[in-house]
């Protein structure tokens, strides 16, 4: 049984504003400077692990990278009326 198969869930679920989150219009100068930071220290970690052919470094900075790369993604519809499974 998934978990959107439960009624009560459902009910619970659309008590809530699907634009929940007020501040995320306030945070986007925050989170647009925070990204290329992050970003430039996987570039910067990546480099590293590389030049000292170090597998966990290398790691790290792979790591970082996925953590900017889905910070820069923009957010996408969700909700049961969407369907992402196509």
């Amino acid at each position: 049984m998934a978990p959107d198969d439960d009624p009560r869930l459902r009910e619970f679920a659309e008590e809530f504003p699907s634009d929940a989150a007020p501040w995320a219009a306030t945070a986007a100068p925050f989170r647009r400077w925070a990204v290329w930071l992050i970003l430039a220290t996987a570039i910067a970690v990546l480099v590293t692990g590389v030049a000292l052919a170090h597998g966990l470094v290398l790691a790290g900075g792979l790591v970082l990278a996925g953590v900017a790369g889905q910070l820069v993604t923009p957010n996408r519809p969700g909700g049961p009326e969407s369907d992402h499974r196509r």
